[in-house]
């Protein structure tokens, strides 16, 4: 509980200074291509095992971001992993972000070292596209490790500022309903294979 406290007083002091248009740069448990600029996000698991997930993003170059995210207790046992994203083409009209990357470099956390290609397109912008279609953001990649094989995901943006969100890790399903009452904070519910998790990020976009 004081470790929580902590790590939100933390990203509430870095990232308050800071305003500017947020994006995605994960969904549940796999990458996008997108960038997510300055980010410090918590999920607390709250029944069964007593887990945690606390997760920061940072840019390190124009097209490049790194993540550092602490597993505590994570299949019973404490590991700090630290990887990467490099955006090869940013999104475009009508065309997809792509980008490549790699999460654990050292190998040292329960998910593994994941290294993955992943495109995802957002149709907001997209006038040739139906209206409906324009709130949802697909992505897909292919991976290795716990993201080996093909993976996608889709995130749905309802009214009142929610979004709902599915993927499939290549090994099984996820799910979340997300709420962004003010521009950079997210409050997140999601299953991680079934597991429940509550948290929230604070976000600010590049």
């Amino acid at each position: 509980m004081v470790r929580s406290v902590l790590l939100w007083a933390f990203a509430l002091t870095s990232l308050a200074l800071m305003a500017a248009r947020a994006r995605a740069d994960k969904l549940i448990l796999i990458p996008t291509a997108d960038l997510g600029g300055y980010s410090a996000e918590y999920l607390q698991r709250t029944r069964g095992a007593d887990e945690g997930i606390a997760t920061v993003t940072f840019p390190t170059g124009p097209l490049v971001e790194a993540l550092i995210r602490y597993n505590r207790n994570l299949d019973r046992s404490h590991n700090v992993e630290a990887g990467g994203t490099f955006q090869l083409l940013p999104q475009g009209y009508g065309t997809p972000s792509l980008a490549v990357g790699i999460w654990d470099i050292t190998n040292d956390g329960p998910p593994g070292r994941r290294a993955f290609l992943v495109i995802t397109k957002n149709f907001t912008r997209d006038d040739f596209v139906p209206a409906p279609l324009r709130e949802i953001q697909t992505t897909l990649g292919i991976g290795t490790g716990r993201l080996g094989g093909p993976f996608l995901g889709v995130r749905a943006s309802l009214p009142a500022r929610l979004s709902l969100i599915g993927e499939w890790d290549s090994q099984r399903f996820n799910a979340g309903l997300w709420w962004t009452p003010i521009r950079g904070l997210t409050l997140k519910g999601e299953l991680h294979n079934g597991n429940p998790f509550l948290g929230g990020r604070i976000q600010v976009g590049m």
